[in-house]
């Protein structure tokens, strides 16, 4: 945990008892500048590969130094398993607030395009406080050809597609199953690792019954995933 985080939340809960979820998003725009705005990329249709996507970038760390990263799965620079292994939770956290440094690692993880990530590039410093394998953001996806699912407008159920119609609620709805449980971690009411994996799983099972049936299925990239979490082993 940040430690200016962890005092300003204990700050709160001794004077409220609570957290507001209001004044949590608040704390999730200034330690990490995540804003709705930001799932925009996890909801673009990135159909083909681009600008935008690239397989390795300069990344400015919190300390001035510069570090190449990359996309290569078998090079000690690869952007996941870096941010996993070299760099520790307050400075991933400072690291993410740098939009630049932010839309760079978005850019290398969503090479070369055309992916639904279901644990989403948005939630990756969440992800890596709640210690859930970064690794899994490329392990658990769907292309975005085949990413179909309902969205709810008012008491009716619509067909969705990635990028088109319902597509952003369906993005929100998916961040708010990682924000949600990282409300809790931060009130002390979830423990990282194994607990907090066990509620992300409970929080995607409602995802998956809101938005698929038996028309549209859950595709096997989360079903894969929800299995993943309810087996975790650091």
């Amino acid at each position: 945990m940040c430690d200016s985080l962890g005092k300003r939340v204990s700050r709160k809960v001794k004077r409220d008892g609570f957290i507001e979820e209001e004044e949590f998003e608040q704390i999730l725009i200034e330690e990490y500048g995540l804003t709705e705005e930001d799932l925009e990329d996890d909801v673009a249709p990135h159909g083909s590969a681009g600008s935008f996507h690239v397989d390795r970038a300069d990344i400015l760390l919190p300390d001035g130094q510069s570090v190449t990263l990359c996309v290569d799965r078998n090079s000690d620079c690869n952007v996941l398993l870096y941010l996993e292994n070299q760099l520790d939770i307050p400075t991933v956290s400072e690291l993410w607030k740098n939009k630049e440094n932010q839309k760079a690692i978005g850019a290398l993880i969503r090479y070369p395009g055309g992916w639904h990530e279901w644990l989403m590039v948005a939630s990756l410093p969440l992800l890596k406080a709640m210690e859930i394998p970064l690794a899994w953001i490329w392990e658990f996806r769907t292309e975005t050809a085949e990413c179909q699912f309902y969205y709810q407008e008012g008491d009716r159920y619509y067909p969705g597609i990635h990028g088109g119609e319902g597509s952003t609620r369906m993005h929100n709805d998916l961040f708010r199953c990682y924000s949600s449980v990282y409300f809790e971690f931060y009130q002390g009411q979830c423990r990282a690792g194994a607990d907090a994996a066990g509620r992300i799983r409970s929080n995607l099972l409602k995802f998956a019954g809101e938005h698929f049936d038996e028309e549209i299925m859950i595709p096997d990239a989360l079903s894969s995933l929800i299995d993943r979490l309810g087996s975790y082993d650091r």
